[in-house]
C-alpha cells in the first residue's frame, strides 16, 4: 500500500466530510471522528484505522453523550477518560437483532490498493446512512436511554450500550433518576448483585459512591 496513513486519512476525511456536514457534522482529525452535537446530546461517527504491514483495516465505532448525565458522573467521581453514555462498534450494533443480544458482526474491511480508497469512502457513508443515522435517532431521548441501559441483559452490557459494565451500572441509575424510573428501587438491588461479579474493587466503589450519593441528592 503506496498511501501513508495520513493522506489516506485525509483522502477519505475530504469526501466523507462534504456528505456528513450537510447533517451537522464537524471532522476532529486527531480522533479521526465525525461529531455533531444537539442539545443534551452528541454524536460521534469515529473512524479507526489501523496499518498492518501491506494494508489498513478500518472499523467504526458509534458512541452518544449525554452532557447531564456525563456532568452529574463527573461531579461525583470526578474528571472520566471518556464521556460516551452508550456506544459500541457499528458491526456489534448492526448485527444486535434488538439491541440486547450481543452478537459479533464483522463490518471492518481492508484497503490493500490506492484504487480501494473510493470504494471505502462509499462504504462509510452507507455506514453512516444505513446504521449510524438509524442508532442516533433511536437513542435520542433520555426515555430510550433509560429503557435500553435498564432492561435485560443484567449480567452484561447489551449491545447497543456498549462499554464497561461498572458504568452501565452507575450511568443506568443515574439515567433512571432523570426519567423517575418506577423500577428504581429495584435497579439498585440488581446492580448491588451485579457489579459484585466484577470482582474489581475500583468499580464496585465507583458504582456504590454513585449509587449513595443519588440515594440523598436529588436531581434536578
Amino acid at each position: 500500500m503506496a498511501v501513508k496513513a495520513q493522506e489516506l486519512k485525509d483522502r477519505i476525511s475530504a469526501s466523507l466530510t462534504l456528505q456528513l456536514i450537510t447533517d451537522g457534522f464537524t471532522y476532529k482529525k486527531s480522533a479521526n471522528e465525525y461529531k455533531r452535537t444537539d442539545g443534551d446530546y452528541t454524536y460521534f461517527f469515529r473512524i479507526e484505522q489501523v496499518l498492518w504491514g501491506d494494508h489498513y483495516s478500518i472499523n467504526v465505532h458509534l458512541e452518544i453523550s449525554h452532557k447531564k448525565v456525563e456532568t452529574i458522573v463527573e461531579n461525583i467521581l470526578g474528571k472520566q477518560r471518556h464521556k460516551f453514555t452508550i456506544g459500541n462498534t457499528i458491526d456489534r450494533i448492526k448485527a444486535s437483532p434488538d439491541g440486547r443480544v450481543v452478537v459479533n458482526g464483522d463490518l471492518g474491511f481492508v484497503i490493500l490498493l490506492e484504487s480501494d480508497v473510493e470504494a471505502a469512502i462509499e462504504t462509510l457513508y452507507e455506514y453512516y446512512t444505513n446504521i449510524a443515522k438509524p442508532y442516533f435517532k433511536k437513542y435520542s431521548s433520555l426515555t430510550a436511554l433509560d429503557d435500553i441501559i435498564n432492561n435485560e441483559p443484567y449480567e452484561h452490557c447489551p449491545a447497543h450500550v456498549g462499554g464497561m459494565f461498572y458504568e452501565r451500572c452507575l450511568k443506568g441509575l443515574i439515567v433512571a433518576k432523570l426519567v423517575h424510573n418506577p423500577r428504581y428501587s429495584e435497579l439498585v438491588a440488581i446492580y448491588n448483585e451485579e457489579i459484585k461479579e466484577t470482582f474489581n474493587e475500583e468499580f464496585i466503589a465507583a458504582y456504590e459512591k454513585v449509587r449513595d450519593h443519588l440515594a440523598t441528592n436529588p436531581l434536578s
